[in-house]
């Protein structure tokens, strides 16, 4: 291996028959390349693995869906880039780019494409000439890198699931501690983490089991997250349903209190003799108080009078009259020639609450038959104990 550049392996099943081997050999890799695939990333166009050995650090890239010529048989296809230990290439370049740079060169020259839509190749019959590889690493230079190296020295491979920019950076600065127990570390955007012990979740975090990390990391997984996307906006939709149901369960009871509050105040009001309906539709007439009648007082114009008063008006009055009646009874009667008070009238008494009394009219057509007339009358007054009933004629 020279120093001064980065060697280039590229091995193979170009030939089903042939088996796999090398295909390309440029500036004298350190080791072979060995015909096996790590599990797990079949989901993946390629692949990567990092190893950190004592004398320099090999970034290897799995190419997958590959078949030998003229062949549908799964092949394999394998190209490792080797920079010796204390080096790093030339203006920080990650050697991701150089792998792919040569995957690239070869996909292009070495290969026919079988199936766009998964990215499935074959062989071509003849390989293209060695030289277009030789001048594609040669392009990228080594310079001296002063970063510590630490090997790995374990038996076991863990695995790291990130995007190719964390890729780009791992390759740049590989050697950490947490890498020196392991083999290999297996790199990939996207695979099933859990058939190894270790998986790094992140590219300087320590190894934790594979089959909890993974644990982890399924449940932010692209389709998981789809999946809690979708479970999320179901559960705001169910909570904002829910809610808008409370907030409508809220407005109806109190507009209801306020429709009872309503009725309540609108019959304790006074009313106007106006029918009132209530909820039940059953009708209440309520009646206007009638005025209670004017007394007029009593000495208003003496309109009324005290009925005692007025009894015993009528009693005076009625003794008054009795008198009267007394002393006209008690009048001597006319005899014949004697000459009677000129025109003084015969009183005549009604009987008590039967008759009305009528004004007796005096005549003075023939005075004697007067006086014959006064004389009999009274004497019929005497026989009737004093009461006269005779007509004056």
């Amino acid at each position: 291996m020279d120093n001064n550049k980065i060697s280039l392996a590229i091995f193979g099943n170009q030939n089903s028959n042939s088996g796999f081997q090398p295909l390309y050999w440029i500036n004298d890799p350190p080791q072979q390349l060995e015909n096996i695939v790590p599990p797990g990333m079949d989901e993946n166009p390629y692949f990567f693995t990092l190893q950190v050995l004592p004398a320099h650090t090999q970034y290897t890239l799995i190419h997958n869906r590959v078949s030998s010529y003229m062949s549908v048989r799964p092949g394999v296809l394998k190209m490792a880039i080797t920079i010796p230990k204390g080096y790093s290439i030339r203006d920080g370049v990650s050697p991701l780019e150089v792998l792919l740079d040569v995957r690239q060169q070869f996909i292009d020259n070495c290969m026919t494409l079988r199936d766009a839509h998964t990215e499935a190749y074959n062989y071509k019959e003849k390989l293209a000439d060695p030289d277009i590889f030789v001048n594609t690493i040669n392009s990228y230079q080594l310079v001296p890198n002063a970063q510590p190296h630490l090997p790995m020295t374990g038996t076991e491979d863990a695995v790291m699931l990130i995007d190719e920019m964390a890729i780009s950076q791992l390759f740049i600065a590989p050697q950490h501690p947490e890498f020196q127990k392991f083999r290999s570390i297996v790199i990939a955007n996207k695979g099933n983490a859990s058939v190894y012990k270790a998986q790094f979740n992140g590219v300087l975090a320590s190894a934790m089991p594979a089959k909890d990390l993974q644990k982890i990391k399924s449940d932010i997984s692209p389709s998981n997250l789809d999946a809690l996307k979708n479970k999320i906006s179901e559960n705001l939709s169910a909570s904002e349903r829910e809610k808008s149901d409370k907030q409508r369960k809220k407005l109806l009871i109190i507009l209801g209190i306020l429709i009872v509050v309503g009725i309540a105040v609108f019959l304790l009001m006074p009313s106007s003799g106006k029918k009132v309906k209530k909820p039940n539709t059953t009708e209440v007439v309520v009646d206007e108080p009638e005025d209670e009648p004017e007394v007029e007082d009593v000495n208003d114009n003496n309109m009324l009078t005290d009925p005692m008063e007025e009894m015993q008006e009528m009693e005076e009055a009625q003794e008054m009259q009795d008198k009267k009646e007394m002393e006209d009874s008690k009048q001597p009667v006319n005899t014949p020639g004697t000459t009677p008070s000129e025109n003084r009238p015969v009183v005549t008494t009604p009987p008590t609450n039967t008759t009305k009394e009528e004004p007796v009219t005096p005549h003075h057509d023939n005075p004697e038959t007067t006086n014959s007339t006064g004389k009999n009358n009274g004497k019929t007054g005497e026989n009737n104990g004093g009461t006269t009933t005779g007509d004056v004629r």
